[in-house]
């Protein structure tokens, strides 16, 4: 990921679980010092060993960024806690919550986004980015069960369609310089759905177009 980085390239990672950002996005770091992130997900992925709830290394990798989580094993350069805005927070653990207000974190819940509108979330992401270099974290369980159903914790109110597929349009927009698309299961998927919009999902980020109605086109 740093040699990536470091030749300039738009670095796009894929997982497996979201414990893979804390390296992407601490590369990101190395390389770009002001670089920002959103990031996109259910889960705001705050926590630390000493409160984790479950024990996982996933819902570590934002705490990990900040400089705030596994000290030992991942150093900095670390991310100032107003680089950072997260998306479609939903289920969220009381010591998460608890640490992102304590930090001064931007998050917009998906109440926030019912009530405001998707395209509100965004326009307070732009603001927080500006021109900044970026760096976009996209977990796939954000999205629906409906739409992504291939995936560890399914969510169920999650971002629609029409709603993740446009901020990342939109964000596509901004000085994006990283990519992380994770927690894609195709073993739990049906019939491709989650892997297909996965994909589609990457494209848009980086600039390009890959829906059903272009595959449709380039079948005929």
């Amino acid at each position: 990921i740093t040699e990536s980085t470091n030749r300039g390239d738009i670095a796009l990672t894929l997982g497996g679980d979201h414990s893979i950002g804390m390296g992407s996005m601490l590369a990101t770091k190395q390389r770009h010092a002001g670089a920002c992130i959103v990031y996109i997900d259910a889960h705001p992925d705050c926590s630390n060993p000493e409160e984790t709830l479950t024990g996982n290394l996933h819902g570590m990798p934002l705490s990990t960024a900040l400089g705030d989580a596994l000290h030992a094993e991942f150093g900095g350069p670390h991310y100032n806690y107003d680089e950072v805005i997260i998306l479609g927070a939903k289920d969220m653990d009381d010591h998460e919550v608890r640490y992102m207000q304590a930090k001064g974190i931007r998050y917009i819940t998906m109440d926030e986004i019912t009530e405001q509108g998707v395209a509100h979330a965004f326009t307070t992401a732009r603001e927080l980015v500006g021109e900044r270099p970026l760096h976009v974290a996209l977990d796939i369980d954000s999205i629906d069960v409906s739409e992504a159903p291939g995936t560890g914790i399914i969510n169920q109110g999650g971002l629609s369609y029409r709603e993740v597929s446009y901020l990342c349009r939109k964000l596509s927009e901004l000085n994006i310089v990283a990519v992380d698309v994770v927690e894609v299961n195709p073993a739990r998927d049906e019939e491709g759905k989650t892997v297909q919009l996965g994909i589609e999902l990457a494209v848009s980020l980086l600039g390009g177009e890959w829906s059903r109605y272009m595959r449709y086109l380039e079948s005929h």
